[in-house]
């Protein structure tokens, strides 16, 4: 048995952000992380994620020893307004 469904791209980014949201959610996940940890989650490269803070695109947060960290609401937020990075 085959089933087709066909849903536009709007409603697949908004179904798609739902269930992760929902994961998100069941699982527990730290609730901020590295410089390092969050470029790699965001598929970005350190320095990207350097410049992408700087333009306020990103929020990060500075720690001790002057280490930046970016909580898991704004890696998420920054995820969501860009899903080609």
């Amino acid at each position: 048995m085959t089933i087709h469904i066909h849903i536009d791209g709007d409603e697949l980014q908004e179904l798609v952000t739902r269930i992760v949201h929902e994961v998100v959610n069941k699982i527990r996940l730290p609730l901020r992380y590295k410089h390092r940890e969050a470029a790699e989650m965001l598929g970005l490269n350190e320095k990207q994620l350097h410049d992408e803070r700087k333009r306020g695109r990103i929020r990060g947060y500075l720690g001790i020893r002057d280490m930046w960290f970016y909580k898991l609401e704004d890696v998420q937020a920054y995820a969501e307004r860009n899903p080609s990075k």
